[in-house]
């Protein structure tokens, strides 16, 4: 099958933002269905009573990053992301929400802080690979958890609007 390029590129205006405003995590066990239409997802539903809870991020504290990885010898291409994010304030049910969190395969939605909206891990779903707790040890140095979430899928990153985005979260307290 030939690989045809279907589009130009321009240079669009320089007023773009970078970083993350909120995450919503879900389990990928709980999605029932999705529609992609030119890199989009359109549709989406959840398990009855499933909903991604929201993780409300301070500023300038977390990251999405993909990389396309690829293997010649074998012919395979996928996407290969990472989500980082820190949590202030060691708790005990935190501690323990991201030892479950760490048990599952998740799905990631994120705001980025030009109003989009994106998701992964909806074919294979993500892990959380790491969870670094500190108490910090100088006074203003951060009491919480730096954690990471790798995801590997065969697709990158889909954008999603906010309209359907609302239909899949808990509102945040």
């Amino acid at each position: 099958m030939a690989c045809n390029l279907a589009s130009n590129s321009t240079i669009d205006c320089l007023n773009s933002k970078g970083g993350v405003k909120i995450a919503y995590i879900g389990e990928l066990a709980d999605l029932n269905t999705y529609t992609v239409t030119s890199g989009a997802i359109t549709a989406m539903d959840l398990a009855t009573g499933k909903k991604f809870w929201t993780y409300n991020l301070e500023k300038n504290n977390a990251s999405y990053s993909e990389s396309m990885k690829k293997n010649f010898d074998n012919g395979t291409k996928y996407y290969e992301g990472t989500f980082a994010f820190n949590t202030k304030k060691m708790a005990a049910a935190t501690l323990l929400e991201f030892d479950v969190m760490a048990q599952t395969p998740l799905m990631l939605i994120y705001k980025d802080n030009n109003g989009k909206y994106f998701i992964t891990g909806i074919e294979n779903g993500g892990q959380l690979m790491t969870n670094d707790a500190t108490s910090g040890k100088a006074f203003a140095d951060l009491n919480g958890n730096t954690l990471s979430i790798t995801f590997e899928e065969p697709a990158p990153i889909y954008e999603v609007s906010s309209v359907i985005v609302a239909t899949l979260i808990v509102p945040s307290a």
